[in-house]
């Protein structure tokens, strides 16, 4: 279990092992005004907070990158916490493009003769604030809307090495762990990534809603 302050360098907060995917995972969540980023392994607990995350990559199907995870309040009271999903192409050149489709709410890489799709929720609820930034602002404030720290400036399109990171409010009523899924769908056609995604949304819906 990785315990981790303050956010660490760009190398490390994507740093991952599986080097022969084409987009990398990362995840990290907002306390305090601070960033902390998950910089390796699956696992992170920020010290003195009580707040933890993990992660657990699911084989489901060749086309997919499937992680589930869950975020931990050790402490009793009522919190709010913000947390965030990023992707980044693995191997970035510059004729690599990532954008926000916003009428599909569905955000889209594009690497070589692939595209890949990503897509995610937590408890249900699925991405509303999303965006696109160079990868160099990552580790600086030009990530954040001015004068709002942790609400993301929103971006739309971004061509070369770039990350696309969207968010979610976490509120915890008291001592509990809420789950998540995030996913990327990789092929050569636009219509077969929406087929897909669509199809784990359905399945998704369906299991949300016999809770």
């Amino acid at each position: 279990m990785k315990i981790i302050e303050t956010a660490p360098s760009y190398s490390e907060q994507f740093s991952d092992p599986f080097l022969k995917e084409k987009l990398t995972l990362s995840i990290g969540l907002c306390m305090d005004g601070k960033m902390h980023w998950l910089q390796s392994g699956n696992e992170m607990l920020l010290a003195g907070q009580g707040i933890s995350i993990r992660m657990k990559k699911k084989e489901i199907h060749s086309k997919i990158r499937f992680t589930k995870f869950y975020v931990s309040n050790h402490f009793q009271q009522k919190r709010n916490i913000k947390l965030f999903i990023a992707h980044r192409h693995t191997y970035p050149t510059r004729n690599h493009i990532s954008f926000i489709s916003p009428l599909e709410n569905i955000i889209y890489h594009i690497a070589e003769n692939q595209m890949f799709l990503v897509n995610g929720h937590m408890n249900g609820k699925f991405m509303k604030e999303c965006t696109v930034h160079p990868y160099w602002n990552v580790s600086t404030d030009n990530i954040w809307t001015e004068n709002k720290q942790s609400v993301l400036q929103y971006m739309p399109m971004v061509k070369g090495n770039a990350v696309s990171i969207y968010a979610h409010e976490v509120e915890f009523t008291g001592k509990e762990t809420l789950e998540g899924e995030t996913w990327f769908i990789c092929d050569s056609s636009k219509k077969q990534l929406i087929e897909v995604n669509e199809s784990l949304l359905k399945n998704i819906l369906a299991i949300q809603t016999e809770k």
